[in-house]
Protein backbone atom coordinates (compact mmCIF):
# COMPACT_ATOMS: atom_id res chain seq x y z
CA UNK A 1 0.00 0.00 0.00
CA UNK A 2 1.29 3.46 -0.84
CA UNK A 3 -0.20 6.82 0.08
CA UNK A 4 0.89 10.29 -1.03
CA UNK A 5 0.76 13.56 0.86
CA UNK A 6 2.29 16.81 -0.38
CA UNK A 7 4.33 14.91 -2.95
CA UNK A 8 5.96 12.69 -0.33
CA UNK A 9 5.57 8.94 -0.35
CA UNK A 10 4.32 7.07 2.65
CA UNK A 11 5.46 3.52 2.03
CA UNK A 12 4.89 0.47 4.18
CA UNK A 13 8.16 -0.76 5.61
CA UNK A 14 9.05 -4.05 3.89
CA UNK A 15 11.38 -4.99 6.74
CA UNK A 16 8.51 -5.05 9.21
CA UNK A 17 9.15 -7.28 12.20
CA UNK A 18 5.46 -7.92 12.85
CA UNK A 19 3.35 -10.39 10.92
CA UNK A 20 1.49 -7.47 9.28
CA UNK A 21 3.34 -4.62 7.61
CA UNK A 22 0.24 -2.45 7.62
CA UNK A 23 1.33 -1.05 11.00
CA UNK A 24 4.43 0.79 9.77
CA UNK A 25 5.45 3.46 7.28
CA UNK A 26 8.57 5.13 5.89
CA UNK A 27 9.05 8.80 5.01
CA UNK A 28 12.04 10.19 3.10
CA UNK A 29 13.28 13.73 2.72
CA UNK A 30 16.37 15.37 1.28
CA UNK A 31 17.71 18.49 2.99
CA UNK A 32 20.48 20.82 1.88
CA UNK A 33 22.57 20.51 5.03
CA UNK A 34 25.50 18.34 6.07
CA UNK A 35 24.85 15.21 8.12
CA UNK A 36 26.44 16.74 11.24
CA UNK A 37 23.97 19.64 11.25
CA UNK A 38 21.01 17.34 10.63
CA UNK A 39 22.14 15.08 13.50
CA UNK A 40 22.28 18.07 15.88
CA UNK A 41 18.82 19.22 14.80
CA UNK A 42 17.45 15.74 15.61
CA UNK A 43 19.24 15.29 18.96
CA UNK A 44 19.63 18.71 20.59
CA UNK A 45 16.62 19.90 22.64
CA UNK A 46 17.35 23.54 21.72
CA UNK A 47 16.79 22.66 18.05
CA UNK A 48 13.95 20.19 18.66
CA UNK A 49 11.96 22.94 20.37
CA UNK A 50 11.96 24.86 17.10
CA UNK A 51 10.56 22.24 14.72
CA UNK A 52 9.51 19.00 16.41
CA UNK A 53 5.81 18.09 16.33
CA UNK A 54 2.87 18.26 13.95
CA UNK A 55 1.30 21.42 12.53
CA UNK A 56 -0.81 23.33 15.04
CA UNK A 57 1.25 22.14 18.02
CA UNK A 58 3.66 24.18 20.11
CA UNK A 59 6.54 22.27 21.67
CA UNK A 60 6.69 23.32 25.33
CA UNK A 61 9.73 21.32 26.40
CA UNK A 62 12.00 18.51 25.28
CA UNK A 63 14.41 16.45 27.34
CA UNK A 64 16.97 14.04 25.95
CA UNK A 65 19.50 11.69 27.50
CA UNK A 66 21.28 10.72 24.30
CA UNK A 67 22.61 7.38 25.49
CA UNK A 68 21.40 3.86 24.77
CA UNK A 69 18.49 3.28 27.19
CA UNK A 70 18.50 7.02 27.93
CA UNK A 71 15.07 8.63 28.17
CA UNK A 72 13.54 11.37 26.04
CA UNK A 73 10.31 13.31 26.53
CA UNK A 74 8.38 15.90 24.57
CA UNK A 75 5.53 17.98 25.95
CA UNK A 76 3.43 19.82 23.39
CA UNK A 77 0.27 21.88 23.29
CA UNK A 78 -2.31 21.64 20.52
CA UNK A 79 -4.18 24.62 19.10
CA UNK A 80 -7.17 23.76 21.34
CA UNK A 81 -4.93 24.12 24.43
CA UNK A 82 -4.68 20.44 25.32
CA UNK A 83 -1.31 19.14 26.50
CA UNK A 84 0.21 15.97 24.98
CA UNK A 85 3.21 14.12 26.39
CA UNK A 86 5.19 11.55 24.44
CA UNK A 87 8.26 9.74 25.68
CA UNK A 88 10.55 6.82 25.07
CA UNK A 89 14.08 5.49 25.31
CA UNK A 90 16.94 5.49 22.84
CA UNK A 91 17.48 1.94 21.57
CA UNK A 92 20.34 2.53 19.13
CA UNK A 93 22.63 5.51 18.57
CA UNK A 94 25.11 5.61 15.70
CA UNK A 95 26.54 9.14 15.77
CA UNK A 96 25.55 11.14 12.68
CA UNK A 97 24.10 8.01 11.06
CA UNK A 98 21.15 6.37 12.83
CA UNK A 99 18.92 6.99 15.82
CA UNK A 100 16.38 4.39 16.98
CA UNK A 101 13.99 5.11 19.83
CA UNK A 102 10.78 3.86 21.32
CA UNK A 103 7.77 6.20 21.41
CA UNK A 104 4.83 6.03 23.78
CA UNK A 105 2.05 8.52 24.46
CA UNK A 106 1.37 9.33 28.10
CA UNK A 107 -1.53 7.22 29.33
CA UNK A 108 -1.00 4.50 26.70
CA UNK A 109 0.42 1.04 27.28
CA UNK A 110 1.48 0.74 23.63
CA UNK A 111 4.98 1.59 22.44
CA UNK A 112 6.09 2.02 18.81
CA UNK A 113 9.59 2.30 17.40
CA UNK A 114 11.15 5.06 15.29
CA UNK A 115 14.40 4.91 13.33
CA UNK A 116 15.89 8.01 11.73
CA UNK A 117 18.71 7.25 9.28
CA UNK A 118 20.90 10.00 7.85
CA UNK A 119 22.67 9.40 4.53
CA UNK A 120 25.16 11.92 3.14
CA UNK A 121 24.38 12.73 -0.50
CA UNK A 122 26.56 15.40 -2.07
CA UNK A 123 26.34 18.55 0.04
CA UNK A 124 23.08 17.42 1.60
CA UNK A 125 21.50 14.65 3.62
CA UNK A 126 18.77 12.13 2.93
CA UNK A 127 16.62 11.62 6.02
CA UNK A 128 14.86 8.24 6.16
CA UNK A 129 12.21 8.11 8.89
CA UNK A 130 10.79 4.66 9.71
CA UNK A 131 7.97 4.18 12.21
CA UNK A 132 7.11 0.61 13.18
CA UNK A 133 4.86 -1.34 15.54
CA UNK A 134 1.98 1.12 15.55
CA UNK A 135 -1.13 0.03 17.37
CA UNK A 136 -3.62 0.19 14.49
CA UNK A 137 -4.11 1.36 10.92
CA UNK A 138 -5.83 4.60 12.08
CA UNK A 139 -2.87 5.19 14.43
CA UNK A 140 -0.46 4.64 11.52
CA UNK A 141 -2.36 7.12 9.36
CA UNK A 142 -2.50 9.74 12.12
CA UNK A 143 1.19 9.36 12.95
CA UNK A 144 2.20 9.47 9.27
CA UNK A 145 0.28 12.73 8.84
CA UNK A 146 1.78 14.23 12.00
CA UNK A 147 5.33 13.19 11.15
CA UNK A 148 4.94 14.50 7.59
CA UNK A 149 3.96 17.84 9.11
CA UNK A 150 6.92 17.67 11.52
CA UNK A 151 9.28 16.94 8.63
CA UNK A 152 7.80 19.91 6.73
CA UNK A 153 8.63 22.04 9.76
CA UNK A 154 12.10 20.46 9.96
CA UNK A 155 12.79 21.39 6.33
CA UNK A 156 11.72 25.00 6.96
CA UNK A 157 13.85 25.17 10.11
CA UNK A 158 16.97 23.73 8.52
CA UNK A 159 16.64 26.17 5.60
CA UNK A 160 16.89 29.21 7.91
Amino acid sequence: MQNRRNGESIVNNVEERRPSDELSYTLKRFVNAPVGDVWRYWTNPEHLLQWFGPAGFQILDVTTDLTVNGKWTTRMQSSDGSIHLTHGVYLEIKEESRLTMSQQWDGSNHSSEITVSLIAKGSGTEVVFEHRFLESVPSRESHAEGWNEALDSFERYIAT
